[in-house]
């Protein structure tokens, strides 16, 4: 995204300091950077949905149940608005508008934003499936990554990823045993009683072993302790 005007959106809006737009772009800044796109991907959304209530020459204030939904988010309005065929019908309808969109009906820069959004939710579809070890959206984000990956020229992750991909993919058929073990909260760790708070396994091994084994008392100075 560098060079396409996302700097000067994220630093004119106030949501990023100038000193850590470089490391957002380049992911070093890692809660910085997820923060930021996460609020450019909502911008996009709402941008997206004013374009489409004047083409479709509608009034969101007439679906009730979706009001409802945005003045009050929770379970219950979610369903209620889920069940709603009028509802139904205008999400269909925004879906249909925003595949639109991603085909260039309005132009090279709608779609070359699009492709931005797609990736963004893409990214927290990706966390979201690791917080509730959602094991098939887990394996889908992966393949749609794979391009992504290589796109940026991560050459390992663009090496191994559609390997990774793959033989994930064969544990259904292969390894059926393997494949539920996943499913069944196999994939992440829990570390709290907390809902959708899972962590991958990986990270959770450096904030717990690895972390412990360099802090004092640990593996760090173990061969200068005289005393050990």
């Amino acid at each position: 995204m560098t060079g396409s005007g996302l700097e000067e959106i994220v630093l004119e809006s106030g949501i990023c300091s100038s000193g850590s737009i470089d490391q957002v772009l380049s992911g070093k800044h890692y809660n910085r950077a997820l923060r930021v796109h996460q609020l450019m991907a909502v911008v996009l959304d709402e941008l997206l949905l004013d374009k489409f209530m004047v083409h479709q020459d509608t009034d969101i204030v007439a679906h009730m149940d979706l009001e409802m939904l945005a003045l009050s988010p929770n379970a219950e309005t979610f369903a209620a608005a889920e069940e709603n065929d009028v509802c139904q019908e205008f999400v269909q309808h925004f879906m249909a508008f925003a595949d639109q969109a991603r085909e260039g009906a309005f132009g090279a820069t709608c779609r070359f934003w699009m492709q931005y959004h797609d990736c963004v939710w893409t990214l927290l579809t990706f966390i979201q499936s690791i917080k509730e070890n959602d094991v098939p959206v887990y394996m889908s984000c992966l393949r749609q990554m794979c391009s992504l990956i290589f796109a940026a020229d991560r050459l390992n992750y663009a090496r191994y990823l559609p390997l990774y991909c793959t033989l994930l993919s064969k544990l259904i058929t292969d390894q059926p045993d393997a494949y539920a073990l996943l499913k069944a909260n196999g994939l992440t760790v829990r570390r709290s009683m907390v809902p959708a708070c899972r962590n991958a396994v990986d990270i959770t091994i450096e904030q717990t072993i690895n972390r412990s084994a360099k802090s004092s008392g640990g593996i760090i100075g173990f061969s200068r302790n005289t005393n050990g």
